[in-house]
């Protein structure tokens, strides 16, 4: 909850950082997305093996497959949002007459 009201601090002095983080990290979800999953259908399968119990991805003999999906899925989300985390941090830095640090 602490996260959620800092961010939200962070927002309300910096909307411009805080956009443009989001706006780097949304471009690199949507720069990775056909490499990681072709195209929705992919998605989407990759959303319905995370759903998927272990237990009963063996009995289907789909277990290697709920892996491969959950680790693409994992990779994805990670790099989209260790980007916009980075651009936050870095921003000001980078572009000190654009963005200003917040505390």
């Amino acid at each position: 909850m602490q996260m959620i009201g800092e961010l939200w601090n962070a927002a309300q002095k910096n909307p411009h950082l805080v956009l443009a983080a989001s706006l780097l990290g949304l471009f690199v979800a949507v720069c990775f997305f056909k490499p990681f999953f072709e195209d929705w259908s992919g998605f989407w399968e990759c959303l319905k093996f995370w759903q998927t119990p272990d237990v009963i991805s063996m009995f289907r003999g789909e277990w290697i497959d709920n892996k491969w999906a959950r680790l693409k899925l994992f990779i994805w989300f990670g790099l989209s949002i260790g980007t916009a985390i980075l651009a936050f941090y870095q921003l000001p830095g980078m572009f000190p007459h654009l963005f200003h640090k917040t505390a």
